[in-house]
């Protein structure tokens, strides 16, 4: 009886199925068995059912950034350029320089005046002041038609920026007293004199956006949270033009002789004295250097503050000041490192090596002496490299004597030539005879053109107990004489002995862009303070007497 019900119940299930899917009534198809309607049954595929239905929605996301920003976008992220729109109005995610949603990047502007410049800093107050409103002296605030439109798209004033040709900015700014530049962070040029606003400095090693009126940041607001976090998930890296991990800077200083009346204080004072009222500016560089001018010899006598003789010597242990300082590279075009001898010159070579610090243009052999100490910081190669031109002639190398570098300019440019074809930025620094005047002698100058020339980007000036002056060529930067560092003159003050400069090279991503000069004076016969804010400008004004500039 169950058999007959069951069969029954799929002979009824068969005839509802064919009805439903339109097939031949049971009349035509009535010589199909019931057992082949079975079996038809078993064999069919229930369609495949997902589990939950995804709602599919068009990709909406369209981005609009002004045409003068969108370069600087792209380079860092070019996979915005598939969701770029031209009509700001129907744009889901919209270019601002204010409270942005996703941050695209930072920029940040340097005001400039001519390198020649004695000011030093400007308030905020007044720079708002001279961009809102013509100065009536005729001083101009000038800048390229391409910062001027970057300016703009970032939410500043431009009413008082003057448009300049850019290749005409420096002559044109220079040309007019009281005028101003505002440029690109790393658009910057040796030519440039970088102003500190309200303190701060782009050129300075802990720069910070925060508190910098000429630094924007910027990126773009979006209508929802979705869009925001697809466009988070997608952004590499965020652009700026002023990376820290792009950053590099050099501190030069000038004649350090660790001897005489300078030696006696740190005997009395600790060996770390001369160098701690300008220990922070050491500590603000990524590279430093001494110029150690007196060789370091374990026969040396204590220091003898009243010794009449020019034969130097400095006792091993005075090289902790380096130790303290944090030295990084030591050049030795000194004309008194053999005063005591090949002997203690080669103690200094071992000295040095010990302590980890590398030294130049000086060695056991010609080509050690030649040889360029290099560095690989944040990007920038750098290279040092140096020789004495001054002599006397017993203190340069010779075969089969150690000694010091002699000058060989064609030779000196040849190297340069061939650091620069490798990759590397190099610093060039000269012993010179001693002039005691800031005026650079014609050869001088004409020597350390040959060096920018070749390919150098500064040249400085190591032998000079009187500060020297300046020039900017071409892309490059000549310090013709920087003064002392760690000597102990301070019975010139006519001449100015006590005066120092300790100057702080910038570099970044690979260019050389300028310099911030310290100022020093010389205290206790060993000690160099800050100078003051007078002291400085009188410095200044001297060594810009005879200040040239020769650019393209």
């Amino acid at each position: 009886m169950k058999k007959k019900l069951l069969l029954g119940y799929v002979v009824v299930c068969l005839l509802l199925i064919t009805s439903c899917n339109g097939e031949d009534s049971p009349a035509e198809s009535s010589d199909v068995s019931v057992n082949e309607n079975i079996q038809a049954i078993q064999v069919s595929q229930t369609p495949f059912l997902p589990q939950s239905t995804a709602i599919m929605m068009p990709d909406t996301l369209s981005v609009w950034i002004p045409q003068e920003i969108q370069a600087l976008i792209l380079e860092e992220n070019p996979f915005l350029a598939e969701y770029l729109s031209d009509n700001p109005n129907v744009a889901t995610c919209k270019f601002t320089e204010s409270t942005p949603t996703v941050m695209l990047g930072q920029i940040v502007f340097a005001l400039t005046v001519p390198f020649n410049t004695i000011r030093d800093e400007i308030s905020k107050d007044q720079l708002d002041l001279m961009l809102t409103a013509a100065d009536a002296s005729g001083s101009i605030i000038g800048a390229s038609v391409e910062t001027v439109n970057l300016l703009e798209q970032l939410g500043l004033s431009t009413t008082a920026i003057k448009v300049v040709e850019e290749n005409a900015l420096i002559e044109q700014v220079y040309a007019q007293q009281e005028s101003f530049a505002i440029i690109p962070f790393d658009q910057l040029s040796p030519a440039w004199k970088v102003l500190r606003i309200n303190g701060i400095s782009p050129y300075d090693q802990e720069f910070s956006y925060q508190g910098y009126p000429l630094s924007f940041q910027f990126g773009l607001q979006c209508e929802n949270n979705a869009q925001i976090d697809k466009l988070n998930g997608l952004i590499n890296s965020q652009w700026n033009n002023r990376d820290p991990e792009k950053f590099t800077s050099i501190l030069l200083t000038g004649t350090t002789a660790l001897t005489r009346a300078t030696a006696g204080k740190m005997e009395v004072n600790g060996n770390s004295y001369p160098g701690e009222k300008v220990y922070h500016w050491f500590q603000a560089a990524d590279i430093t250097h001494i110029s150690n001018e007196v060789s370091f010899n374990s026969s040396c006598p204590a220091a003898n503050p009243n010794q009449k003789d020019l034969f130097f010597c400095s006792r091993p242990e005075y090289a902790e000041l380096f130790a303290f300082l944090g030295v990084d590279v030591v050049e030795l075009t000194g004309n008194h490192l053999v005063d005591k001898g090949v002997p203690a010159l080669e103690e200094t070579f071992d000295l040095l090596s010990e302590m980890g610090i590398p030294y130049y243009a000086a060695g056991r052999t010609q080509a050690e002496a030649e040889q360029a100490v290099l560095f690989e910081n944040n990007g920038n190669r750098i290279a040092f490299l140096g020789c004495n031109e001054a002599g006397p002639n017993f203190v340069w190398i010779s075969e089969g004597r150690s000694g010091v570098n002699k000058c060989d300019m064609d030779k000196m440019a040849d190297l340069v030539r061939g650091l620069r074809e490798e990759g590397y930025l190099p610093v060039v620094t000269f012993q010179y005879g001693e002039t005691f005047q800031f005026k650079a002698m014609p050869n001088q100058r004409d020597d350390s053109r040959q060096m920018i020339d070749a390919g150098a980007v500064i040249v400085s000036g190591s032998q000079a107990h009187l500060p020297m002056t300046m020039d900017v060529y071409y892309d490059g930067f000549i310090h013709y004489g920087l003064g002392n560092l760690f000597f102990d003159q301070m019975d010139i003050p006519v001449t100015g002995t006590r005066r120092e400069f300790l100057d702080r090279h910038i570099f970044y991503n690979g260019k050389y862009l300028g310099v911030d000069l310290l100022t020093a004076m010389l205290e206790d016969y060993a000690q160099p303070r800050p100078m003051t804010a007078e002291e400085r400008e009188n410095l200044l004004q001297d060594a810009f007497a005879d200040f040239s500039l020769i650019v393209e």
